[in-house]
């Protein structure tokens, strides 16, 4: 996919949503074999989570004195670098790896999810960065040293459960809530074996978001 779309569009893209680490143009940057910090993936994740708007991250919200006398409130840069319907057709994929992927054990906080598992060669690294309509968290595992944590400690075994642990404290007394489907996005039962429209009654239908006018394949 990344060959058919073209290794610039996608770096170009990923600088849209703020990721300033170099980025290498080959192939295997589908792979993730360029180096980004979790706040950089984090705040790009959030982009899909907020319909395309990206928002600087920041540390500090507000500084006060003693008097209650505001000195300093944090105004991070905000752009809109995706429109509503790449970026909920992107969060609907996204929610399949909740539903149906690696990250189905974030299921137990009984609310709409989206995120992706990340895992480096010989286990490294392990990160899940995930998002819910009202937050968006990543949970990162590994050594500064760069040593591997162990076989099997994937992202899904290690960084998971303590993003699932976060996010339920995080989320208790928030209303349980669906992403957004702008107006221009339509949802279409899709074989899952053959990645084609489905047959009327088939088992392996599942719904896939498509944006208006695509979903013919035309």
């Amino acid at each position: 996919m990344l060959s058919q779309v073209g290794i610039d569009r996608v770096i170009n893209t990923a600088h849209r949503l703020g990721i300033t680490a170099p980025l290498s143009r080959n192939l295997s940057l589908a792979l993730g074999t360029s180096e980004v910090t979790l706040v950089e993936l984090v705040a790009a994740y959030n982009a899909l989570a907020g319909g395309g708007l990206w928002v600087e991250p920041w540390g500090i919200e507000e500084i006060k004195d003693q008097s209650g006398i505001v000195l300093f409130k944090a105004k991070p840069e905000r752009s809109a670098v995706l429109t509503p319907e790449t970026a909920y057709i992107i969060t609907d994929m996204l929610k399949s790896v909740i539903t149906d992927g690696t990250g189905r054990k974030a299921q137990v906080l009984g609310r709409p999810l989206a995120g992706k598992t990340g895992t480096t060669d010989d286990f490294r690294n392990a990160l899940f960065i995930g998002f819910s309509p009202e937050l968006t968290a990543g949970v990162w595992v590994g050594y500064d040293s760069n040593h591997t944590l162990g076989r099997g400690a994937t992202g899904a075994e290690t960084a998971l459960p303590a993003w699932i642990a976060f996010m339920e404290q995080a989320l208790r007394d928030k209303p349980v809530s669906d992403f957004q489907r702008p107006a221009g996005v339509v949802m279409v039962p899709m074989d899952r074996v053959t990645g084609q429209p489905a047959q009327a009654g088939s088992s392996n239908a599942v719904e896939a978001a498509f944006r208006v006018g695509d979903e013919s394949g035309d």
